[in-house]
C-alpha cells in the first residue's frame, strides 16, 4: 500500500449498471449508522434537563456509541468480507434497536445501553459501504461515489438539526429521536427486496489477510484519524449546547447550527473527494484540511451573543473542512487495499476513529463542567487539529519512502 498504489486491477465482480441508484443505498447505510449521534447532539438540551444529567455525564453517551463501534469493528470487518448483503442488514437492524431503545430511555443508563447497541451499525457503516464500492463502483467515479456515501454521515446531522427540534417543541424529545427510523427500516425492505441470486458467502478460510505494508499504513492512518476524531467529535456533540449556553441562542436556532455543520460536511465530503485525484500526493488533503479546520474553530470560539453570524459562519465552515477529512481518509483506504480485504482494512482505520469519537466528547463534557467555559476546550481542539497534520505528513513520508523502496526492489 504506496502512496500511488491507487492502480489496482479492478475486482472480478460486475460493476452495477445504475451506480446513482446504489450510491442512494449507500448513502441510507451511512445515514442509519449514525442517525443516533446525531440526534442526541440536536437534541442535546431537552436531554440534559430532563434527566438532570452533567456535560461530561452526557458526553460519556457518545462514548458508548463510539467504543462500541471500535470494539465491534474487527469482528464486522470479518463479517463484510464474508458478506456484503449480510453486513448491510446489520447496519440497518441495530440502528432501528439502538434508537427504538433510545427513545425509550427511561434514564442515563439506558440511554448509554441504547447507544451501544447503536454501535454495531457504526461499526458495520463504513466496511460494508466500502466493500460495495469497490466491487459494484467504476473506478473513474469512487471518488464522487465516497464523498456521496459519506455525506450520509453529514446528511443525518442536517436532518436532524432541522426537522428534530420542532418535532421536540410540538411533541417531545422522545417522538422527534424515534421519527428517524424511518430510514434505516426501508433501507431494510429494500436489501431484502432486492436480493441477488448470485450473492456468495466467502469462508472464512478463504479471506485475504492484509499485508505488511498494508496494515502499516493503515494502523498510522487509524493513530492519525483518532485525533482527528477527537476534535472533530468535540465540536460536532457540543456545538448545539455551546450555541445555548455561550451563544445564547434559541433551541431552534442551536439546532440550525448543527444542520449549517451536516451542509456544509455534506458539500465538503463531495467536493474534496471528487478532486483529490488532482493533487500530487494522496495525503495532500489529509495534511491541509486540519489546518482550516483549526481556523474554523477559532471563528467559533469568538462568537458571542452580539456575534452569533460568526457561529454560523464558523458551523459551515467546519463541516466544509473538518467534517471531509474522513471522507478523503476513507477514499485513500478504499483505493489503496485489496477489495478482498476491504471489510478488515476499513476495521483498523475506524478502531482509532471510534476512540476518538469516544473521547472527544467526555474530553469536552470534563473541560467545560471543570472550567466553567468552552474556551479551553477550543484551545484544545485547535492544537488537536494542528497535531493532525504533523502526522499526516509523516504519513506522507512514509508512503514516499515505501514506494521509492518499491522501485529498487522492482516491486512497482
Amino acid at each position: 500500500m504506496t502512496d500511488n498504489a491507487i492502480q489496482r486491477a479492478e475486482p472480478p465482480a460486475r460493476k452495477d449498471p445504475r451506480p446513482f441508484k446504489l450510491m442512494t443505498l449507500l448513502v441510507s447505510v451511512m445515514v442509519s449508522a449514525v442517525y443516533l449521534r446525531a440526534g442526541l447532539t440536536v437534541l442535546s438540551g431537552f436531554i440534559i434537563e430532563e434527566f438532570g444529567i452533567s456535560r461530561s455525564q452526557f458526553g460519556w453517551i457518545f462514548a458508548a456509541f463510539a467504543i462500541s463501534g471500535a470494539i465491534m469493528s474487527p469482528l464486522m470487518g470479518s463479517v463484510v468480507d464474508g458478506s456484503a448483503r449480510r453486513a448491510l442488514l446489520t447496519v440497518f437492524v441495530f440502528a432501528t434497536v439502538g434508537t427504538l431503545l433510545a427513545g425509550l430511555a427511561s434514564g442515563f443508563v439506558a440511554l448509554i445501553a441504547a447507544s451501544g447497541i447503536a454501535g454495531v451499525a457504526l461499526a458495520t457503516g463504513n466496511p460494508s459501504t466500502n466493500r460495495v464500492i469497490t466491487e459494484r463502483i467504476p473506478m473513474s467515479i469512487r471518488g464522487l461515489a465516497t464523498g456521496v456515501k459519506q455525506s450520509g454521515a453529514q446528511l443525518a446531522l442536517l436532518m436532524a438539526g432541522v426537522a428534530l427540534p420542532a418535532i421536540a417543541l410540538v411533541l417531545n424529545w422522545r417522538w422527534a429521536l424515534v421519527s428517524g427510523i424511518v430510514v434505516p427500516v426501508a433501507g431494510f425492505l429494500f436489501v431484502v427486496r432486492s436480493a441477488e441470486r448470485d450473492h456468495v458467502v466467502v469462508p472464512r478460510a478463504e479471506r485475504r489477510s492484509l499485508t505488511p505494508a498494508e496494515r502499516h499504513t493503515v494502523t498510522w492512518l487509524a493513530a492519525t484519524s483518532f485525533f482527528m476524531a477527537t476534535a472533530l467529535a468535540s465540536v460536532q456533540a457540543f456545538l448545539p449546547l455551546y450555541a445555548l449556553e455561550d451563544v445564547s441562542m434559541s433551541a431552534s436556532a442551536a439546532g440550525f447550527m448543527a444542520a449549517l455543520l451536516g451542509l456544509g460536511g455534506l458539500v465538503g465530503r463531495i467536493l474534496w473527494t471528487t478532486i483529490e485525484y488532482r493533487f500530487k500526493s494522496r495525503v495532500t488533503l489529509l495534511v491541509w484540511i486540519p489546518i482550516g479546520a483549526a481556523a474554523t474553530t477559532g471563528l467559533i470560539a469568538s462568537a458571542t451573543p452580539q456575534t452569533a453570524w460568526l457561529l454560523a459562519v464558523g458551523a459551515f465552515g467546519a463541516g466544509l473542512l473538518m467534517l471531509a477529512w474522513h471522507a478523503v481518509a476513507w477514499l485513500f483506504v478504499i483505493n489503496a487495499s485489496h477489495h478482498k480485504s476491504i471489510g478488515r482494512s476499513s476495521s483498523v482505520m475506524q478502531i482509532g476513529t471510534f476512540m476518538g469519537f469516544g473521547l472527544g466528547p467526555v474530553l469536552t463534557g470534563y473541560l467545560v463542567d471543570a472550567t466553567g467555559s468552552y474556551l479551553v476546550n477550543w484551545a484544545v481542539v485547535i492544537l488537536l487539529f494542528l497535531l493532525v497534520s504533523v502526522l499526516a505528513i509523516r504519513l506522507r513520508h512514509y508512503l514516499t519512502a515505501q514506494l521509492t523502496e518499491d522501485h529498487r526492489s522492482g516491486r512497482h
